[in-house]
């Protein structure tokens, strides 16, 4: 998504500034983690969270330059950028460009830093700071909850390296400083609310014509506050008018009322950083959305984040892509009742979900099943995430998936992750896959990375199930739970339980 910019005016009731030369790393194993915070206040622990996810997917020795963290108040902006700041200092993982120096650029250039910032100007800033690495995000509240994101962009060629989100209940520490409607802790003037922070539309113009398929009209009824239905009569017409008319930081509700058949489409925003949330009418009816035709039946463009809630998603048996596509600055979160299922890809790299430099995230009650990949590249089953992608599952389900053995040496049936990508598994289950050759539940091969390890404040982790039992994965060679493709060809057969933990880039836990 699109950089945004805090207000950094009151940066005089900031912290002291922090150093930036040079800082030599520990000599600790890439796996080890810096110790808890001690609060158990849930943004501190996203906070952390993010730090964490920072320290493993970039390249220690960086210089960070901490741009911003947009928000509709000021004080809860502040909060997050120093505390990343404090994180990094503290972890001595990176250097940083303190905030004083980061004014004195912002004097000299006569740059307003209230204003949206594009990612050729923050690469600007990055430069004269002497940074390789701008860390940038948001923190916007979605009904009850508030959604945190943080993006990592390199300074030299503009490629995202990572990006964290997490979602965060409402507490003490964010009521504090979203009453206090201030800059710098308290004090100061208070700030308009930006619409993404506050989740909410301006009026929307008339509606733009788009292409006509074999659909039924969606309902707009019983909106979530704070969002906006787009104009339109088909899902297609809504997706087009959002591309052609849609506004920056908007989030867009589509309610379903009955099933659609639908050709392959692309859900773009021209650049524009927007939420879309689709969900069924009938929560005890998930609404299906069927592929018809070739290609993926939808195909995520940079900064879309598409949230799907009590709708399935179904493929055929004889498609040549994967059914879902998430580009680069996309994601795709997958709430209860959500299915990707029933697709079959000849043409390699991912039966079911495609990811390239995108994120994908699964919650309870959400489902990948029954996708197949073949072809010559046949990686993925469930899942296909490369080039710094990265997969996050809390809860739901990865099932019934398969690499086929037609393909040049098919691995991950359910997941495979490549080229520095990242999977983290707190919760969930990855059950019932089937593989020719390696990691029936997960394969990780070319830098790339999975944990799987408990949230702060929870004992389990979810499940990856080994070689025997019912919920068996099944592979043709070495790794029925997982295997890591590196110079000693780490493997797991047996079943990764509720408690169990492991982590590629620790010898441990391994057979």
């Amino acid at each position: 998504f699109f950089l945004f910019c805090a207000v950094f005016s009151s940066c005089g009731g900031s912290p002291a500034p922090v150093a930036t030369q040079a800082v030599t790393a520990p000599a600790s194993s890439p796996g080890t983690y810096p110790p808890a915070v001690s609060t158990t206040d849930e943004l501190d622990i996203a906070i952390r969270e993010a730090s964490d996810y920072l320290n493993r997917q970039l390249p220690r020795g960086n210089k960070l330059l901490i741009l911003n963290i947009q928000a509709a108040f000021p004080a809860l902006s502040e909060y997050i950028i120093d505390e990343l700041i404090a994180n990094a200092v503290n972890d001595r993982v990176f250097t940083v460009v303190d905030r004083q120096q980061l004014d004195a650029i912002r004097a000299e250039l006569g740059f307003q830093m209230s204003g949206e910032v594009d990612d050729a100007t923050a690469q600007d800033l990055g430069r004269i700071a002497g940074a390789q690495i701008i860390i940038s995000g948001a923190v916007s509240r979605i009904s009850d909850l508030y959604r945190l994101r943080v993006r990592a962009l390199s300074v030299q060629s503009a490629q995202i390296e990572g990006q964290f989100n997490r979602n965060i209940p409402d507490g003490p520490l964010i009521s504090a400083l979203t009453e206090s409607q201030a800059t710098g802790y308290g004090g100061g003037t208070a700030q308009t609310s930006s619409a993404m922070a506050r989740g909410t539309a301006a009026p929307a113009p008339s509606a733009a014509s788009a292409s006509t398929a074999q659909e039924t009209e969606p309902s707009s009824a019983h909106m979530i506050p704070g969002t906006t239905t787009p104009q339109g009569n088909t899902l297609m017409e809504q997706l087009a008018w959002i591309a052609n008319q849609g506004g920056n930081g908007t989030i867009y509700d589509i309610i379903l009322n009955s099933d659609v058949s639908m050709r392959s489409t692309a859900v773009s925003t021209r650049g524009r950083n927007i939420a879309i949330n689709i969900r069924s009418e009938n929560p005890s009816r998930p609404g299906t959305i069927q592929l018809t035709g070739q290609g993926s039946l939808l195909t995520l463009d940079a900064n879309v984040t598409l949230k799907l809630q009590d709708i399935i998603l179904n493929g055929h048996s004889n498609n040549n892509s994967a059914l879902i596509f998430v580009g680069a600055a996309a994601e795709l979160v997958l709430d209860v009742g959500s299915k990707i299922i029933g697709n079959t890809n000849t043409a390699g790299y991912g039966g079911g979900v495609r990811i390239d430099a995108g994120i994908i995230e699964l919650n309870d009650g959400a489902e990948i099943s029954g996708n197949i990949v073949s072809g010559v590249y046949a990686y993925g089953g469930g899942i296909y995430a490369g080039n710094r992608s990265t997969v996050t599952i809390n809860g739901g389900r990865i099932s019934g998936n398969s690499a086929s053995d037609s393909g040049t040496y098919p691995n991950g049936g359910g997941i495979f992750l490549t080229d520095n990508s990242t999977g983290i598994m707190s919760g969930g289950e990855i059950s019932r896959n089937r593989v020719s050759h390696n990691g029936a539940g997960v394969h990780t091969g070319r830098g790339s990375i999975f944990i799987k390890r408990a949230n702060p404040g929870s004992s389990t982790s979810g499940i990856i199930y080994g070689n025997a039992g019912e919920n068996a994965n099944i592979a043709g060679r070495r790794g029925q739970a997982i295997f890591h493709d590196n110079s000693s060809g780490y493997m797991r057969n047996t079943t990764l339980g509720y408690y169990d933990e492991i982590n590629t880039e620790i010898n441990a836990g391994w057979q």
